[in-house]
């Protein structure tokens, strides 16, 4: 397992991963990593060679402060429950800090996953 950017050649397996995860469709995955995507932004698992895991965010801020929104945090189905998410995460927090982020957030998709995110240490700051 290795943690770090993705490379140039790794771009169809976060595509891939991302349409597994998330079902969207070619049109808005083109959009994205024509315009929203950053390898400097970006971090994710490979295993053997292969994308497994990955995570992106955004440069936010929070009373002067820089923060880091994750989002697009995803684990491809044959390596779920293995612990790739956890490790994935808690690596990127290292990093952002190395980085002179002073934290991240995220807003999870579904309901269950509060619970899994609150093991990694976040915890609800909001809702609506």
């Amino acid at each position: 397992m290795n943690i770090d950017y993705p490379l140039p050649e790794q771009l169809d397996g976060l595509k891939a991963l991302w349409q597994e995860a998330f079902g969207d469709e070619d049109a808005f995955l083109e959009h994205f990593y024509t315009r929203g995507f950053a390898p400097d932004r970006c971090r994710c698992v490979t295993v053997d060679g292969q994308i497994a895991a990955a995570l992106y965010w955004f440069d936010c801020s929070y009373q002067g402060k820089p923060l880091a929104y994750l989002y697009g945090v995803a684990t491809a189905k044959s390596h779920r429950g293995k612990g790739l998410c956890r490790n994935l995460v808690e690596n990127t927090h290292s990093h952002l800090k190395y980085l002179g982020y002073a934290g991240a957030i995220l807003v999870p998709a579904k309901d269950g996953l509060f619970q899994m995110y609150e093991k990694m240490d976040y915890a609800p700051c909001a809702s609506v």
